[in-house]
């Protein structure tokens, strides 16, 4: 009898190491600045420069801080990538792009997966503001809606 607590112990050690992975989310920050530059050359009186770069990033964190107080969001983790993410990145992850046209209220937004790790190859795309786009991205990874293969 006194070597229970002990099993117990020992199958509740072992589960620590089952733990599943959480999906990761990668914003691909380099695309967001290099979409952004783009766009502000065919928009009447939008200056490109580093104005255009800290408009991307402060939308960036305001996606971030959408993600992080939507309760939809509970077990994913949203990672903004400063480089461009290499293939072995992408196999594992979703990559999330945004079409971002400074100045505008709501943005483009596309997602995709590497296809490794079980998750069919598909590509998502809406376009909102940040609450909107953080909330539609976690239905997706979560599998909320239907599966989508294209």
């Amino acid at each position: 009898m006194a070597i229970r607590p002990y099993l117990l112990l020992g199958a509740f050690a072992l589960s620590l190491g089952c733990t599943k992975e959480k999906p990761v989310i990668v914003l691909d920050d380099q695309f967001n600045v290099d979409f952004a530059h783009v766009a502000c050359r065919d928009l009447p009186g939008c200056v490109d420069g580093l104005g255009v770069e800290a408009q991307v990033r402060d939308f960036e964190l305001q996606l971030s801080t959408a993600f992080a107080t939507d309760s939809s969001c509970n077990g994913l983790v949203l990672v903004s990538y400063p480089a461009k993410p290499t293939l072995e990145d992408l196999k594992a992850s979703w990559l999330l792009t945004l079409q971002f046209n400074p100045g505008q209220p709501g943005y483009g937004w596309r997602m995709g997966h590497g296809g490794a790790t079980g998750h069919p190859r598909g590509f998502t795309e809406g376009e909102g503001n940040a609450t909107a786009i953080a909330h539609a991205v976690c239905a997706v990874v979560k599998q909320r809606g239907g599966s989508v293969v294209n």
